[in-house]
């Protein structure tokens, strides 16, 4: 009995040294993700004019093939004439977008223009179709700094633009009643940067 005792102590404290192994089955599954970024792409499409005044002449009218931009030259403008375009954009990209923002720098030209042309956005959401009121009608001096459209042009409506979605953009361009007659026969060229972001 003692000796059954003294093998039954040695076998735990031999146990207790070498630690108890016993075997457990083990299995995994592994899960490989791929992520890819979306982008933004925004392109004109097209440019035109809709409606002018009498005997303004539009014309020179050119987008670039990479979409990115657009000139268009309004000859003969006189105080109180006017002249509605159309921009018709594009998104290009596969992420909704945005208008985010908007301003109209000068190219070349006397500044006294740029203080009595005056720039606003008719809606419309076809082409030349006019279907609200012209929203912030303001000089070409006001616009030369960026406008934000969720503050400085709140009210604007300003839906999403889904992936492959088309728009028609309108701009709207008049000489004030008032111009100076010293500014007969000048040439402003501006253009016009428009930002979007992501939706």
């Amino acid at each position: 009995m003692k000796k059954a005792m003294g093998m039954f102590v040695a076998l735990i404290l031999a146990l207790g040294m070498t630690g108890v192994a016993f075997a457990q089955w083990t299995d995994k599954v592994t899960i490989t993700a791929t992520v890819n970024t979306g982008t933004v792409d925004f392109l004109i499409l097209g440019l035109d004019n809709c409606e002018v005044s009498e005997g303004i002449v539009v014309e020179d009218i050119n987008v670039a093939t990479d979409g990115k931009s657009a000139t268009i030259t309004i000859n003969n403008t006189y105080p109180g004439s006017y002249a509605y375009l159309w921009i018709k954009v594009k998104n290009a990209g596969t992420i909704p977008i945005q208008l985010d923002r908007m301003r109209i720098v000068r190219e070349s030209g006397p500044w006294a223009l740029m203080d009595v042309y005056k720039y606003a956005i008719p809606t419309g959401d076809t082409v030349c179709g006019i279907t609200g009121p012209v929203y912030f009608k303001n000089t070409l001096t006001w616009w030369s700094t960026w406008r934000v459209f969720d503050t400085d042009l709140a009210g604007l409506p300003n839906p999403p633009m889904g992936a492959g979605a088309e728009r028609v953009l309108g701009a709207y361009f008049e000489l004030d009643i008032d111009t100076p007659s010293g500014l007969q026969g000048e040439t402003l060229v501006v253009k016009i940067d428009l930002e979007v972001k992501q939706a």
